[in-house]
């Protein structure tokens, strides 16, 4: 599939590469945007299906590839060995002070450990996220060890084929998988250490109270939970299960339910 097929509008900050696909509907005005963030080895184009049929929902959407991921910057190889967690961060807080509004912060995998973290940060700097949805989310710490020893950091870790195949889908059109499998690409083992070899990455989820709705898929056979476990973390939260689906649930055959009932969610907690 050609880069933003669907012709999306796109900007960058600071040599990050974002997608924005506008709503001219009237409930769009009032209402917070949505920035979304992918997970390893994905970029913004993991959400080109959703992007579709968001504006339609009343909603504005922004996607980012974080550095060194598809659309973005490039860095040399030994550079993006060493990408952390927390530049990850750094990469979400920059697009979200361009958008200069605050946002409803949807994760995936990855990018859903990101979203807490920045979640965090932005209720301790007084200026918290609108909600907090988490699909297939890594867990932040004290997390599960799910690697039974750390990646090597002398080389990317790049997700083949048939690991991808087996770990992050399970009932996906053949066109659109074989396009997510040609577009996946490698991911910082360094990052990928920080969430996967039980020390974790610490978010102060404490400090989060806005809504918080927890996703989690029937058949996900990557590092995210399939239960409550993150859910029970966070007072409050509402927790969603798709039964019949896999990791990248914004991919899967069901792609369009699953948006419809994050939106009713969102349009019950935030409006």
């Amino acid at each position: 599939m050609p880069f933003n097929p669907y012709h999306y509008p796109e900007y960058r900050v600071d040599g990050l590469y974002v997608m924005h696909a506008p709503s001219t509907a009237s409930a769009a005005r009032s209402r917070p945007p949505l920035l979304l963030i992918h997970g390893a080895s994905h970029g913004a184009w993991c959400w080109e299906l959703w992007m579709r049929e968001l504006p339609g929902l009343g909603w504005h959407s922004h996607a980012l590839s974080l550095r060194g991921h598809a659309g973005s910057t490039p860095f040399p190889g030994g550079v993006l060995l060493q990408l952390t967690l927390g530049d990850y961060l750094d990469d979400v807080c920059r697009v979200l002070a361009h958008v200069g509004r605050p946002c409803v912060l949807i994760g995936h995998s990855m990018g859903g450990l990101i979203a807490q973290a920045t979640a965090a940060w932005l209720a301790q700097s007084g200026q918290p996220a609108a909600a907090l949805v988490l699909l297939a989310s890594a867990e932040p710490a004290p997390a599960r060890n799910l690697f039974a020893e750390p990646l090597p950091l002398e080389r990317p870790f790049p997700p083949s084929k048939e690991f991808a195949a087996q770990r992050y889908f399970h009932d996906v059109e053949p066109a659109v998988l074989a396009d997510a499998l040609a577009r996946l690409g490698p991911e910082s083992p360094t990052a990928l250490n920080q969430l996967g070899t039980g020390q974790g990455y610490a978010v102060d989820v404490g400090a989060i109270t806005c809504p918080v709705l927890v996703v989690t898929a029937e058949h996900d056979r990557s590092i995210a939970p399939a239960d409550r476990t993150i859910a029970d973390r966070y007072a409050g939260a509402d927790y969603l299960h798709i039964a019949g689906q896999g990791h990248d649930l914004m991919l899967e055959r069901g792609w369009s339910t699953t948006l419809g009932r994050v939106a009713d969610w969102l349009q019950r907690k935030v409006g």
